[in-house]
């Protein structure tokens, strides 16, 4: 037979079993829910900003950088060959310009030729013309009617009478080659002044022609000064280079946007 002892041996080892699986069947606390975690938010910056557009050839011809300070006239863009290469059309164009400017030469108006002694001589020939037909008028009358006894008895008379005729007859040569030269003088004059009249047109035609190619090469030549002004590139603000970006590229030109920060 069991014992007291036993007995009371046997419970206690089956309270100790039964109140073991009782803890280890206690279901178990449920985990506290994990604490968000916050991601990082950029924010634009909410400083005063000045934005500055530039076209260049290259990346080397940008003469800032993120993080300078800059001040109004400081130079951001330089672009030596293109400036080199307006600087040779500027240097043609100022040539072209020198050249037109000098003068055209002036046309000469035909001197007016002197006939006084043409005139002179047609007044001395014609008046030679006049005595001489005034002698012959006064000398033709012979006093015989028959021309057999005329040469008989005045034969003197009719010697100076063709000898009147022959000299009015080389008075009206004379006369003549005069009123030829007069004539020659005057013609002479005439196709100089019709030359005249013609190259006094073409000069106007060069002086306007000049006037108009100088206008425009000077115009042609302040857009060259402008453009190569433009060639360098000054910041017309201060503040720090925040941000440089490309913003567009076509062929060999590049568009920089650069934003400057107001202090």
């Amino acid at each position: 037979t069991m014992s007291i002892y036993n007995l009371v041996g046997w419970a206690a080892l089956v309270s100790i079993v039964w109140g073991a699986s009782f803890v280890f069947n206690e279901p178990s606390p449920s985990p506290p829910n994990p604490s968000p975690v916050l991601s990082p938010i950029t924010t634009p910056t909410t400083s005063p900003q000045h934005k500055i557009i530039v076209t260049i050839t290259s990346l080397n011809e940008l003469k800032i950088k993120i993080g300078d300070r800059i001040q109004p006239d400081t130079i951001i863009a330089d672009r030596p060959l293109e400036r080199q290469e307006l600087a040779t059309k500027q240097q043609q164009l100022e040539a072209k310009i020198t050249q037109l400017s000098l003068p055209i030469p002036l046309v000469s108006s035909p001197v007016v030729p002197n006939l006084a002694s043409e005139e002179i001589a047609l007044r001395q020939a014609k008046l030679k013309v006049e005595q001489i037909t005034q002698k012959l008028n006064t000398g033709s009358q012979l006093q015989f009617k028959q021309p057999e006894l005329s040469a008989i008895f005045e034969s003197d008379e009719i010697e100076q009478y063709k000898q009147l005729q022959d000299q009015q007859h080389h008075a009206r040569l004379e006369l003549e080659a005069a009123i030829a030269r007069l004539d020659e003088a005057k013609s002479r004059y005439d196709q100089q002044q019709n030359e005249y009249q013609l190259r006094l047109v073409d000069y106007q035609t060069r002086l306007l022609r000049q006037q108009d190619e100088l206008a425009l090469f000077k115009n042609q030549l302040k857009t060259l000064k402008d453009q190569h002004n433009a060639g360098v590139v000054r910041s017309p603000y201060s503040g720090k280079v925040h941000r440089l970006k490309v913003i567009k590229q076509q062929d060999q030109n590049i568009t920089i946007e650069i934003i400057l920060l107001i202090p």
